[in-house]
């Protein structure tokens, strides 16, 4: 399929993928790389990261400001007062992988994708009750760790560790809505330094661009990019008006369905 004739697809996608920004905080990046890989093949993976990057970049910036519109300045701003060192050490160690793998897109495997997503799906279906005794305390030490650790293993399959600091901060006593606020909000970091990373990489190599060869011509990807920025308000309001089970059960099956797609064609 070449990209003009995908364009169609190349919207809903983006469509879908601010969507589940919005909705359920998860800033695109885990429907928007199976299902770009599923359309151009496997040796689109790395274009896919690449483009992914962007979508999470403009889908969470755009999910974050409505979110901020919701919800007044001085509730927005608390919560992400309690987030800027975990933001900060993921954006550092994004921008680390994001150079490193920069070079070598085929580091990325479809297995280790499908592993982490299913992964959180396991989390996320952990009882509520549960949570009381997983719960414990938040330090800066911790906060930094996991931060860095959620940055750079995002970063390395393309996505903005949206799932991963949901659970973080479920377990460390936010509530679900207040989680997907602060995902949005990290993810707006991780995709911007994983830009910087791959292309400061591709400046800085002898020749190609960031992740091989580029599949998705520059029309594609502003479809998908605009189609996310459009659709991520119209997520946050839907999950305004969902209880938060629902958004619980939404990111499970988001997850599930992804995590599906990868494995169907990682022979």
């Amino acid at each position: 399929m070449t990209t003009f004739q995908a364009y169609p697809l190349l919207a809903l996608v983006g469509a879908g993928g601010g969507l589940v920004s919005g909705a359920v905080g998860l800033a695109g990046g885990i429907f928007i790389v199976p299902a770009l890989v599923a359309l151009f093949g496997t040796e689109a993976m790395g274009d896919a990261i690449v483009v992914s990057f962007f979508a999470v970049l403009f889908n969470s910036l755009s999910a974050t400001l409505e979110n901020r519109k919701s919800r007044g300045a001085a509730a927005y701003w608390q919560l992400v007062k309690g987030a800027r060192l975990y933001a900060g050490a993921a954006a550092v160690a994004a921008l680390a992988v994001a150079a490193f793998f920069g070079r070598r897109p085929d580091a990325v495997a479809k297995p280790l994708l499908a592993a982490l997503q299913l992964l959180l799906a396991v989390c996320m279906l952990i009882p509520r009750s549960w949570y009381e005794h997983l719960r414990a305390a938040r330090s800066r030490v911790k906060d930094a760790v996991v931060g860095a650790i959620v940055g750079g293993a995002s970063t390395l399959i393309g996505v903005g560790g949206g799932t991963y600091t949901m659970f973080y901060f479920l377990v460390h006593g936010r509530q679900i809505k207040d989680c997907t606020l602060t995902s949005n909000f990290v993810g707006i970091f991780i995709g911007l330094m994983g830009i910087a990373g791959y292309y400061g990489c591709a400046l800085l190599s002898a020749g190609g661009g960031p992740g091989g060869t580029h599949l998705i011509d520059t029309p594609g990807r502003a479809l998908l990019i605009g189609f996310g920025i459009a659709a991520s308000p119209v997520g946050v309001r839907l999950q305004a008006r969902l209880p938060a089970g629902t958004i619980r059960t939404m990111v499970v099956l988001v997850l599930a369905a992804s995590s599906g797609y990868v494995l169907l064609g990682a022979g």
